[in-house]
């Protein structure tokens, strides 16, 4: 623009168009369509459809068109590709241009027809008080076995742009009634909708119908929530959670978080302790999410008198080492006593729960889940069934876990008489005060004595249970008040002879 203006500011001067030509450095004809030019308004867009040029695919573009609406009716998998495409026109059409020109073709052609599939483009949906999304999202942490993957739970109520999080080994129907329950006790309300992703992890999706799990479908009617779920390849109609699940991962995991030192559970209690931001302004709204999100509480319906347990309950058969094998990849030990027979297995979003045919708890395991095959042994069951076996106590798998600990060689050490006795006494203080409790009573015994009995044994247990090892004795009360009343010498001071 610098040089037009140069160039009509010299014809205003007088100068001829090959001075100014010379004088600019551009060509006489350049010059005289500058000079000529009546109209310098920024000239519309044109369209790249309207404007396209014609090639050689014009006329096969019909038969190319028609392959592409016949492929909406086959598997993904077996539809054409540019490529393919490309190969029948030469070998079946005679076709002599290039592949690029195909494959412009055909990128131009899907991105219209997915226009044309969302009724030419994303409604802006308007999303009332009390309403929420929910998905999943995945993410890395550390553990005292090293970093593993696990997916996240994130609920958003997209009025306020408000969420919460809660973190889980797996993405089964129990930890999306789990994280549910946690969150709707933390806000104090139960949503009135709830739209999730294609039923992922509640359910599955068949044909235009969802079919819920038995647990989630059990779940909604204890709370009394609507539930919607998007339509295939729908994201729009649930982004504000799939935004928040970004959000979370790049805010609230980075660095990777350390769960080596505390529980999941804590953990998921300590990410909804705060999780309403006083600061944050909403990116539409202008307002605080804080109160915005008070008028998501306020439409929210009451929670129920009770609670929920969200639970799946099977039927497992036992073999013959007392164990239970899930989808052949989970182990969990029931109980020696139940060898061959058969026990309840109670799903739980964190932990499997071993019931007796009789209801009798057996047993609490830490749930597995994933591929990678896990197992889950109650130590406590194994140590009892060891009682009278001193024989099999070197190939066991209670002494191979006790590993590197004091005990195990305490243990190794004992005659047969000794060993049952020992054995007979920590389950005993196991079922009272817990078998870590045992174990580490034992370790420090072992490592600070050098003969006790099983009398010192459950004392210190005792202890531990109730202060720990390494807690000061308590000084009790200060009585140096009632010395000086009935006259008695401060116990600091010397006693004149």
């Amino acid at each position: 623009m610098d040089q037009i203006e140069e160039i009509r500011r010299l014809e205003v001067a007088g100068e001829s168009r090959s001075e100014i030509a010379r004088r600019v450095g551009v060509s006489r004809p350049t010059v005289r369509k500058y000079l000529e030019k009546d109209d310098f308004a920024v000239p519309a867009p044109v369209s790249v459809l309207v404007a396209s040029r014609s090639s050689l695919l014009d006329e096969h573009a019909d038969w190319v068109r028609a392959v592409l609406v016949a492929d909406k009716a086959v598997r993904a998998k077996q539809r054409h590709t540019a490529q393919r495409l490309f190969e029948r026109l030469v070998a079946e059409r005679g076709f002599d241009g290039s592949y690029s020109v195909v494959q412009r073709f055909v990128k131009k052609w899907k991105a219209a027809d997915r226009l044309a599939m969302n009724g030419g483009g994303f409604n802006d949906l308007v999303w009332p008080a009390g309403s929420g999304q929910v998905d999943f999202g995945e993410a890395d942490f550390d553990e005292a076995s090293g970093r593993v993957t696990k997916s996240f739970l994130v609920a958003s109520f997209p009025f306020s742009n408000q969420g919460f999080v809660q973190v889980f080994d797996g993405e089964s129907a129990e930890c999306v009634c789990q994280g549910l329950k946690d969150i709707f006790e933390s806000v104090g309300g139960v949503p009135l909708v709830l739209v999730f992703d294609n039923g992922a992890g509640i359910g599955r999706r068949v044909i235009d119908q969802v079919r819920e799990t038995e647990v989630f479908r059990r779940f909604r009617l204890h709370y009394g929530f609507q539930v919607r779920f998007c339509n295939p390849y729908s994201g729009h109609e649930k982004g504000n959670v799939e935004n928040k699940v970004g959000y979370v991962r790049r805010n609230l995991f980075v660095p990777v978080p350390d769960l080596s030192q505390i529980s999941l559970e804590r953990f998921n209690e300590l990410l909804l302790i705060g999780a309403v931001d006083e600061q944050t302004i909403h990116y539409e709204k202008d307002r605080p999410v804080a109160e915005l999100f008070a008028a998501d509480k306020a439409a929210l319906a009451p929670l129920p008198a009770r609670g929920f347990d969200p639970v799946r309950w099977e039927s497992y058969r036992v073999d013959g080492y007392g164990k239970v094998t899930v989808d052949g990849t989970h182990v969990y030990s029931a109980s020696p006593g139940a060898a061959n027979g058969r026990v309840w297995l109670g799903f739980r979003a964190h932990t499997v729960e071993v019931l007796s045919d009789t209801g009798t708890r057996l047993a609490v395991h830490r749930r597995g889940y994933g591929r990678r095959r896990s197992v889950h042994v109650d130590q406590q069951q194994m140590m009892t069934a060891l009682i009278g076996k001193h024989r099999a106590w070197p190939q066991s798998q209670l002494r191979a876990d006790l590993s590197g600990r004091a005990c195990q060689g305490f243990l190794d050490s004992l005659d047969k008489h000794m060993f049952n006795d020992y054995l007979a006494a920590m389950a005993g203080q196991a079922a009272r005060h817990g078998l870590g409790q045992v174990l580490d009573s034992l370790d420090w015994l072992v490592a600070n004595r050098r003969a006790f009995s099983l009398a010192d044994l459950a004392s210190l247990t005792s202890r531990v249970d109730g202060f720990g090892i390494d807690r000061p004795a308590d000084t009790g009360p200060d009585l140096h008040r009632y010395d000086q009343v009935f006259g008695l010498p401060d116990p600091g001071e010397a006693v004149p002879a």
